[in-house]
């Protein structure tokens, strides 16, 4: 799946593709492990465009992508 994948994704499920649900992606998408919602969330709190996010964008996020196909 690319970029675009992930922005139809999200946008059929209501969800606007957001620079947070976009460093999420990036993480998951480069890592070469399985991490969890927490391990995850501290990866994204060191990106650039996510100082300052929730674990909430996290878990929804997560939710989003464990739903499709």
């Amino acid at each position: 799946m690319n970029e675009l994948d992930y922005r139809r994704i999200f946008a059929k499920r209501g969800l606007r593709y957001t620079k947070q649900r976009c460093a999420i992606f990036e993480i998951l998408a480069f890592s070469d492990h399985h991490a969890t919602a927490e391990q995850l969330f501290d990866m994204v709190a060191d990106h650039p465009v996510c100082r300052g996010v929730s674990l909430a964008p996290v878990y929804n996020t997560l939710d989003v992508l464990c739903e499709t196909e």
